[in-house]
């Protein structure tokens, strides 16, 4: 199992160097305003529109309106109570009753969440990884805090940097903020989402609307996996991160080393990170 996920690594990280784009021109993209819809096109969508809702009230609602309506609305609320309601077999589970455990491998079967025992009302967990590829370098920062077994608060920072040789650098940085719910928490893995904002600088200076989910899954000591996706849109632009790390725990502490890919308007940026990271 090890050496599968070690190949699949190798396999991926020997194409991170390519399909590079450059930084200049993704930062350009994401700062252009929104393009606004020309006032005929407007006007033609208005009048369209316009002349539906004055056919809609003319015609009262068929019978298989209602249906759908009834079954479309019974859909959304079951769809709610499952994303964020324990079902009754899960409330009857050891998975209501899990615990965060002090860090992951304090017992050898025991990864991020312990439910056999009382263990910490809260965990402080940072993660500092260096990027890189054969025309960028980068850092991410990461710091989480879980709380009451099910939430978490998890902020980052992205620092990108292209090296031009005959203009100055280029640079770029992008903060993040999310509230988390970890949905599903076992003691070999665990499933979260969540949402949150992202903020762009580096002369950019634009706000956007961002969610977020991922897993994390312990294989066995002293190693896990940790895949997470980040998405958002920043002034129109679509600015994702997606990143996948093997992680080797030592105690409180861990190594990782994976495949990050930041995605900034319509260029993409596949890079190598490795870390280290703690836990409190």
């Amino acid at each position: 199992m090890v050496k599968k996920i070690l190949f699949f690594f190798f396999i991926v990280l020997s194409y991170q160097a390519t399909g590079q784009n450059d930084l200049e021109k993704a930062k350009q993209n994401v700062a252009k305003s929104k393009t606004n819809t020309s006032s005929s096109s407007y006007n033609d969508t208005y009048n369209k529109h316009r002349n539906q809702n004055e056919d809609y009230k003319e015609d009262s609602a068929s019978f298989f309106e209602n249906v759908f309506f009834e079954v479309a609305y019974a859909l959304t609320i079951g769809l709610v109570q499952v994303t964020f309601i324990d079902t009754p077999p899960e409330r009857e589970s050891l998975h209501a009753s899990t615990n965060i455990s002090e860090f992951p491998y304090v017992i050898d079967s025991i990864g991020g969440f312990n439910p056999y025992y009382e263990s910490k009302k809260a965990r402080w967990h940072i993660t500092d990884r260096y990027l890189m590829n054969s025309d960028l370098q980068g850092n991410y920062f990461r710091t989480e805090l879980q709380f009451a077994k099910r939430f978490s608060l998890m902020g980052d920072i992205t620092k990108l940097v292209e090296q031009n040789p005959n203009v100055p650098n280029t640079e770029y940085t992008q903060y993040t903020m999310m509230a988390n719910y970890y949905r599903l928490r076992g003691r070999r893995w665990s499933i979260w989402y969540g949402i949150g904002a992202r903020y762009i600088g580096e002369g950019i200076d634009k706000f956007g609307f961002a969610y977020n989910f991922g897993t994390r899954i312990y294989v066995t000591k002293p190693l896990s996996l940790e895949t997470s996706f980040i998405g958002s849109d920043v002034n129109g632009s679509a600015v994702h991160h997606f990143n996948s790390h093997v992680k080797w725990h030592l105690n409180r502490f861990y190594i990782s080393a994976g495949y990050d890919k930041h995605k900034i308007s319509s260029s993409d940026f596949h890079m190598f990170g490795t870390g280290i990271g703690i836990y409190f």
